[in-house]
C-alpha cells in the first residue's frame, strides 16, 4: 500500500513533523528510491521511511546511530529498517538502564552481510542468542520508500558517509576487548521486554510502537531456563567468552550474578520490565 500519503501534502507533512517531533531546522520530504540520485547533495541523507515509523529514528539522529553507520562505513539508504530497529533498541536500552552499549557490542552480536548492489543488513551471529528479537521478516509494503533529510539532522560536524559504497563485511570481526562486558552481560541475562510468545527484548516493546507486521524472523530462543542442552551450550560459550574478558572490578560493581553462576542455576536472572499479554484465543466454532 505504501506510506507516501504520510508526507505528500502540506497538512500530512505538518502532522508527520509533529508526531515525530522533528525540529524546524530539519528539512524532511518523501522520496522514492528511484528519485534519490536526483536529490543527493551535500548534507542530504535518505532514511527508510519505516525506520522512522517503527525503527526509532528521530532527528537529530542518535549519536549511536551515526557512530554505527560510520563504523561500518555505510550511508543510511544502504541499510534496511531492521538495522535501525536493532540500533535504536540498543540506544533505548542504554537510556532505560543507564548502559553504554555501542557499535562494538552490536558487532559482537551481529555480522554485516550483503553488498553495494543488494544493500547490507545485520545477521545474528548465533540465532539462539539474539540481542533484539521480534524483527519483522518483511518490508514489502514500504520497500523503496525513504525520507529525505537536510539541515540539522545530525549532531556534530562529521556525519556518516552519505554516498553508497562497497564494504567487506568480513573485516568487522568480533573484538571482546572493545565490548562493554558488564552492560552486555546484564542485557543478555535479563528477562526484559518479553513478547507474549517468550521472545526476549522484543523490538516493538522496547521502542513502544505498534508494528504493521506481526510475522517475525524465526527464533529458537526464549528464557534461558527453557533452552535445551545444545542451546545452553551455545549461550554458555558466548557469555563465558565475554566474562573471561571482564575485569574483576567490573564483576564486583554489580550485584548481578556472573554468567557462569547463572548457567549453573536452573532459573534465569529475572528483571521483568515489560511483558506482553498473549492475544486471546478464539473459541472453537
Amino acid at each position: 500500500m505504501g506510506y507516501s500519503y504520510l508526507l505528500d501534502t502540506p497538512a500530512a507533512l505538518a502532522n508527520f513533523r509533529s508526531k515525530f517531533s522533528i525540529p524546524r531546522d530539519v528539512d524532511v520530504a518523501y522520496c522514492h528510491e528511484s528519485d534519490m540520485e536526483l536529490h543527493r547533495g551535500h548534507g542530504t541523507a535518505f532514511f527508510p521511511l519505516m525506520s522512522v515509523l517503527e525503527g526509532g529514528v528521530r532527528f537529530p539522529v542518535d549519536p549511536l546511530l551515526i557512530s554505527t553507520l560510520t563504523y561500518y562505513g555505510l550511508c543510511p539508504d544502504q541499510l534496511p529498517p531492521n538495522f535501525y530497529r536493532v540500533v535504536s533498541c540498543v540506544g533505548q536500552l542504554n537510556h532505560t538502564f543507564n548502559l553504554q552499549l555501542d557499535h562494538h557490542d552490536i558487532n559482537q552480536m551481529y555480522s554485516l552481510c550483503g553488498s553495494k548492489s543488494t544493500n547490507y543488513y545485520l545477521k545474528t551471529r548465533d540465532a539462539r542468542v539474539r540481542l533484539i528479537s521480534c524483527l519483522p521478516d518483511s518490508n514489502r509494503n514500504s520497500a523503496g520508500e525513504f525520507v529525505r533529510v537536510r539541515g540539522n539532522w545530525f549532531a556534530g560536524e562529521i556525519p556518516c558517509p552519505l554516498t553508497r559504497r562497497e564494504v567487506d563485511g568480513k573485516v568487522f570481526t568480533q573484538d571482546l576487548r572493545a565490548v562493554h562486558v558488564k552492560d552486555l552481560n546484564f542485557v543478555l541475562r535479563s528477562e526484559i521486554f518479553v513478547h507474549w510468545d517468550g521472545q526476549l527484548r522484543a523490538s516493538h516493546l522496547i521502542l513502544g510502537v505498534e508494528p504493521v507486521y506481526s510475522t517475525w524472523q524465526s527464533f529458537k530462543q526464549s528464557a534461558l531456563a527453557a533452552l535445551d542442552e545444545e542451546e545452553t551450550a551455545s549461550m554458555r560459550e558466548l557469555v563465558e567468552q565475554i566474562d573471561s574478558h571482564a575485569e574483576p572490578e567490573e564483576l564486583e560493581a554489580t550485584s548481578t550474578p556472573t554468567v557462569q553462576e547463572l548457567l549453573d542455576e536452573a532459573q534465569p536472572f529475572s528483571l521483568i520490565v515489560q511483558q506482553e499479554v498473549p492475544p486471546p484465543t478464539q473459541p472453537p466454532s
